[in-house]
């Protein structure tokens, strides 16, 4: 199959939709391949560098975003890569020809003198182009411009509530020294969203969502029209609960074990002791290889804290009972073990409850 055709009708299957549409004010947006031509591109006389809107009226550009794919999330890096379908569609009354009637030219880009809305992606690390990019032109010159990218965004995150975080990602686009006066934006409402069965392994995604503003371009000085495109995600729980939550649990339980261990055998107290802060020890190491350098602390931390807390505590009192037991005052280190067996678990239900819940 020519790659061309394979591009738009991949396009089509991924919208789901049997024809494009939005329901933005005067604006019609009827792309339907069924049963039509695809017509060579306009012939290069039509061609204009200059905006198609006459001088004090803003072209409207239609922009929408198709994510193919989450390829990845980074924590530590702060961003996420995503390949998607980028489009953007506007009127331009240069380009029209009636003899077209119901079909469409194709235009592969890049066009020498062929105007089209310099966008610019604010948060963009890095952008690979996939498949090319094409630009349909109908009867009337509006005109859909079709591109499949890999995107790498920098997309700070608030990682406080982690491992049970929810965070935004998040795309801005604004016109490239463009004012709102030349060029505004507004989503294709249709066109913002993810395939049908999109996944990330360790994330819930939500749904795209579009929001246009009117920001302040101080070094510019000058108004512009951008648009934010926001994913909500939800980090899954189960894979922490396994690896990180439930391990440290019974690591902290196993130091309990120091209070049924008579007070007169030293070396098995201390030693369960030490086994257990050391472990706990490796498990704060490997968690700092997880996220990024922050100077907060998370959820996570706050967990790991105390129970290195109460392990030390509990090896400090086995040091505590030993040196009563040298000391002649058995009965009182028995004592001191038996309230121990009741208090810790008390103590720490009370950290999970506080760390991991509220």
């Amino acid at each position: 199959m020519n790659p061309i055709f394979a591009l738009l009708w991949l396009v089509l299957l991924c919208f789901n939709f049997p024809v494009y549409g939005q329901t933005y004010p005067g604006e019609s947006l009827q792309f339907d391949f069924e049963g039509r031509e695809l017509l060579s591109c306009p012939a290069p006389d039509t061609f204009s560098g200059s905006r198609p809107d006459p001088s004090g009226k803003p072209t409207q550009v239609g922009v929408g975003m198709v994510f193919v794919q989450i390829l990845s999330i980074n924590d530590v890096d702060e961003t996420f890569e995503a390949d998607v379908f980028y489009l953007r569609y506007w009127n331009d009354p240069r380009l029209a020809d009636p003899a077209r009637g119901k079909s469409y030219a194709l235009c592969r880009l890049p066009i020498d003198g062929f105007w089209m809305p310099a966008l610019e992606i604010r948060n963009l690390r890095e952008s690979t182009e996939r498949g090319g990019s094409y630009a349909l032109v109908d009867a009337e010159g509006n005109v859909l411009l079709v591109e499949r990218l890999t995107l790498i965004l920098s997309n700070p995150m608030d990682l406080s509530d982690f491992p049970f975080d929810r965070q935004k990602l998040h795309i801005q686009l604004e016109p490239l020294f463009s004012s709102d006066k030349e060029i505004r934006l507004y989503p294709l409402e249709k066109y913002i969203q993810k395939v049908s069965g999109l996944y990330v392994n360790g994330w819930e995604l939500g749904e795209p969502v579009a929001n246009v503003s009117t920001e302040y371009a101080q070094l510019r000085g000058m108004n512009y029209s951008s648009m934010d495109i926001n994913i909500q995600v939800a980090r899954e729980k189960g894979f922490f609960l396994r690896k990180l939550i439930v391990p440290l649990g019974l690591i902290v339980f196993m130091s309990w074990t120091i209070f049924w261990v008579n007070p007169e055998q030293t070396a098995p107290q201390l030693g369960l002791g030490a086994t257990s802060m050391l472990t706990i020890i490796a498990y704060q190491f490997a968690l700092a290889n997880m996220l990024p350098r922050i100077s907060y602390q998370t959820r996570a931390d706050s967990f790991i804290l105390w129970s290195l807390v109460l392990v030390f505590m509990a090896l400090a009192e086995a040091v505590s009972t030993a040196a009563l037991v040298n000391a002649g005052k058995k009965p009182l280190a028995l004592r001191i073990d038996r309230v121990c067996r009741f208090g810790f678990p008390f103590i720490y239900a009370f950290v999970i409850v506080n760390a991991l819940l509220i």
